[in-house]
């Protein structure tokens, strides 16, 4: 039997377990869709339309952003964010152009689920569904999910009041 484990990260395919090397390749090839839209708009459950979360609006960040903390996120936002929004947040990594909705541009001035830390943490935590951002709750702790709102929030808006 052949055991194999398939993660899928915005479009990059990480293997583990037993697969034969012609099976991973023809994967790794494989671009994967964002999930169809249910509400028959472009952008996933909201649409395109900017929005907040009331709830996650309320949680504070209670990660300090110094440079230990923007450091360690700049390397998970190297590891899991960078094929998909780029290594300046643009929205335009590798992996990019092959989803609908396509990645946010996180270096500008507007959050599409709303500006607060908390609902940044909540969107990588939870992701979106209908669109290609998945969670990251089995592959970041909630620190390291922190670290990288800091490192976001280093390379775009930065008006967020911390819990520290």
């Amino acid at each position: 039997m052949i055991l194999a484990k398939l993660f899928v990260q915005c479009g990059t395919f990480i293997l583990s377990g037993s697969l034969l090397l012609g099976q991973a390749a023809q994967k790794q090839d494989r671009p994967v869709p964002a999930k169809p839209s249910t509400s028959g708009r472009a952008g996933g459950p909201h649409g395109d339309a900017t929005h907040t979360h009331a709830a996650a609006a309320k949680i504070l960040n209670p990660v300090k952003p110094d440079e230990p903390s923007i450091a360690a996120g700049q390397k998970l936002y190297g590891t899991h964010c960078v094929t998909c929004h780029g290594p300046k947040g643009a929205g335009d990594g590798a992996q990019a152009s092959k989803f609908t909705p396509p990645p946010s541009n996180l270096a500008d001035a507007q959050w599409k689920h709303g500006p607060s830390d908390g609902e940044i943490f909540t969107v990588i935590r939870n992701g979106v569904p209908q669109t290609s951002m998945l969670s990251f709750a089995k592959k970041m702790t909630e620190r390291q999910i922190w670290d990288v709102v800091n490192f976001m929030r280093s390379i775009g808006p930065k008006n967020e009041p911390h819990a520290h």
